[in-house]
């Protein structure tokens, strides 16, 4: 008899949220994965509407199946309360789009108190400076090189100054 199935396709029914969740906390890296096949896309669409950003979400997929992995590595939380693991992922979700947006509350003030003031000198003036001075210098030491040694030192001398 040949096997006639679809790569990839299972008749198997999906198994059970709690059953991957004891998995998950005797340390099974698969059933993780099952867990994040089932539920990333909701994670990502509940993260979409709470940051409004398509970047941000992906960052708190990836940070509440991460965490939620750690956590479950670290500390047994017991067993599934309910059927379905989705609404503990979603308090994760919560918690991490909360943790993004605190952290970037914290880089706005901290770059409020460390900004340079409104008066200070723009950094590129000093450099198209510094660069005009050494193309300037560049041409004084090419036109020193044409004079003769003593007419060079004598000049070098005057141009440095007393010792």
């Amino acid at each position: 008899m040949t096997d006639t199935s679809q790569p990839g396709t299972s008749t198997d029914p999906p198994t059970p949220d709690d059953v991957l969740w004891n998995r998950i906390r005797a340390g099974d890296e698969q059933a993780l994965g099952e867990l994040f096949d089932r539920y990333a896309d909701d994670v990502h669409a509940f993260a979409f509407r709470r940051t409004a950003s398509w970047a941000i979400a992906e960052d708190v997929v990836q940070t509440t199946f991460v965490s939620t992995w750690q956590r479950l590595m670290r500390r047994d939380p017991g067993p599934l309360r309910g059927e379905s693991a989705r609404g503990w992922l979603l308090v994760v979700a919560g918690n991490e789009c909360r943790n993004h947006f605190r952290a970037v509350q914290r880089l706005k003030a901290l770059v409020q108190r460390v900004s340079a003031p409104a008066d200070a000198p723009d950094p590129a003036a000093d450099v198209a400076r510094r660069l005009d001075d050494e193309r300037r210098m560049s041409e004084v030491r090419r036109a020193l090189a044409k004079l003769p040694a003593h007419e060079r030192d004598t000049r070098s001398s005057w141009w440095s100054g007393p010792a």
